[in-house]
């Protein structure tokens, strides 16, 4: 299953030493940023990585 690229909605956020969540495409998968940055209830991100169970995200540049 092809996630990178794909976009979702955080439903949770991450902290620094809690993952977050994303609803990606009907899913719900735990997430982290590169660089622990914190980002909003209801923000779009998109997937860049895959690492085990869990997604890396980045924000989308329409949430700054």
């Amino acid at each position: 299953y092809a996630l990178q690229g794909k976009k979702g909605i955080v439903v949770r956020p991450a902290t620094i030493d809690q993952f977050g969540y994303v609803h990606i495409g009907g899913q719900v998968w735990a997430y982290k940023t590169i660089n622990n940055e914190v980002i909003k209830i209801g923000c779009s991100v998109e997937i860049i990585d895959v690492r085990g169970a869990h997604v890396v995200v980045r924000p989308l540049d329409s949430n700054k």
